[in-house]
Order: C-alpha cells, then structure tokens, then sequence
C-alpha cells in the first residue's frame, strides 16, 4: 500500500473510532444507536470523498461491533516522468 493511502486508512481509522465512541459511550442503550452509529461513519467517510463504502453495525449485550468496507478507490499512480527540453519552434 502506498504511503497516502495508508495515511488515509489511519485517519479515518482514528476519526471513526473517536466519532463513534463520543457517540454512544456512557449514555442509555437505545434501539436507535445501530442507526446513529452507521449514519455517524457514513458521514466521515462522505467528508473524506469516500463513497458506497459497506458498513455493518451489530448490538452484542451492552456494545456494538462496527465494521466498514471500504470500496476499490480506482487505479493508483504509481510514476510520474517528466520531460525538460527547449520547445520545438514552430515558426
């Protein structure tokens, strides 16, 4: 993996779990908190482009289990030449 991407995967790794925690940590379970806590994701993955992701949130006892699969973000560029040279003239 190149290094921006694996930059991306650790943030949004570090942003979800804090958003995610400060949402549902230490208040009163309710049925509507699977529903928060895919919606909270889904807007952090949207603020940092990433579209159509997968993510599964499942209530086990007292917690939740989250799970986000991100989709295939397209080819990557891998080199880049460049080509230093007087232009041609054309005139």
């Amino acid at each position: 993996m190149n290094p921006a991407a694996q930059k991306l995967l650790d943030t949004l790794q570090e942003e979800i779990q804090f958003a995610l925690e400060n949402a549902v940590i230490g208040k009163t379970l309710r049925p509507y908190m699977t529903g928060q806590l895919k919606r909270t994701a889904q807007g952090i993955l949207i603020r940092h482009r990433i579209r159509n992701a997968k993510i599964n949130v499942s209530q086990h006892g007292s917690g939740f289990s989250v799970s986000i699969t991100l989709p295939p973000q397209g080819p990557i560029v891998q080199t880049v030449s460049l080509r230093f040279g007087p232009q041609d003239s054309m005139y």
